[in-house]
């Protein structure tokens, strides 16, 4: 009875038990809805999901190396605002704005990790004054949706091969090569050693500052490619693009079986909480769910679902 708990258990500290939860819920939505599986929605559904696994990805870096970045959502629509209006149609244009977007993520990374590192402030609260920042600075820029993306990279995005976008096959690759890395760089594995505990990980040779400086300038580039990503699919960048992102993908963290504390968790579970969050949208629209009805819906499974993963963690751990 014992083995068959610990079993129980290791579904879900290993992230697979967010896999079930996501085929359970397809399941229902199939059942439930008549226009779920169909050749509209399935590559629509996996379309929206891009955006989210990557600023999930980013932040389960942080959060790995034990820290949080509330700033992503921000540079999200920075990001947008700034490739749309500075591209406006033109791709030579767009690809200068690409450039300068990761430039000022790179930037927007380093002084949080300075902020961090060299002043001591705790991340929660350095990232919370760059989100105040960045959103000054998207404010002071537009305060409407302003140019556009250039035709191709909306088709890109929207382009699929069967059921699968080609934007879906993009992050396939990415992602491929993101487990890669977690599975074979020291960088990596430090990252969970200083998340786990700094003062052990200092024991042990391990140099905590450059670990959280990579770690939350990898977040921040993530957060740029997610806005690269979330632009190009609205066509038209807004100051309201990106919204409650960052809330989202530490939602998606949690329920993929990561501690906020840092140090423990799988990629694997993170990506399956960011897809169980849009299958949820999505199987809720598709249901017939009234909008004014949703975020009750919505609030009340992931609600459940983080108690369930926290609660079978703690009995893991």
């Amino acid at each position: 009875m014992s083995s068959i708990r610990n079993r129980f258990s290791n579904l879900f500290t290993s992230g697979q038990a967010v896999w079930l939860i996501v085929a359970g819920l397809a399941v229902v939505s199939i059942f439930l809805s008549d226009t779920f599986l169909t050749e509209r929605n399935i590559p629509n559904l996996l379309g929206q999901t891009v955006p989210l696994i990557i600023i999930t990805v980013g932040l389960f870096i942080a959060i790995i190396a034990g820290q949080i970045d509330l700033s992503v959502a921000a540079l999200v629509k920075l990001t947008a605002v700034l490739v749309s209006g500075i591209g406006d149609g033109d791709m030579g244009k767009f690809l200068a704005a690409v450039a300068l977007a990761y430039a000022i993520g790179l930037t927007v990374g380093l002084i949080n990790s300075l902020l961090v590192v060299v002043f001591k402030v705790p991340s929660f609260i350095a990232t919370l004054g760059m989100f105040a920042v960045l959103e000054g600075l998207v404010l002071a820029y537009t305060v409407k949706g302003v140019g556009s993306v250039p035709t191709p990279i909306v088709d890109f995005f929207y382009g699929r091969i069967g059921p699968l976008p080609y934007s879906v096959i993009a992050l396939a690759v990415v992602g491929a090569i993101v487990f890669a890395w977690f599975h074979f760089s020291r960088l990596a594995m430090r990252m969970y050693a200083v998340g786990g505990d700094p003062e052990v990980a200092r024991r042990s040779g391990v140099n905590s500052g450059p670990v959280i400086t990579w770690s939350l300038v990898i977040c921040s580039l993530f957060a740029v490619t997610a806005g690269i990503a979330q632009v190009s699919r609205a066509g038209v960048g807004a100051p309201t693009t990106g919204e409650g992102l960052e809330l989202a993908a530490i939602t998606a963290v949690i329920i993929g079986g990561a501690s906020l504390m840092g140090g423990r968790g799988k990629l694997i579970g993170a990506i399956g909480g960011a897809v169980l969050l849009t299958l949820i949208d999505n199987s809720l629209n598709m249901i017939g769910v009234s909008q004014y009805s949703q975020g009750l819906f919505r609030g009340g499974i992931i609600v459940i679902a983080i108690a369930l993963f926290v609660s079978k963690r703690g009995a893991r751990t």
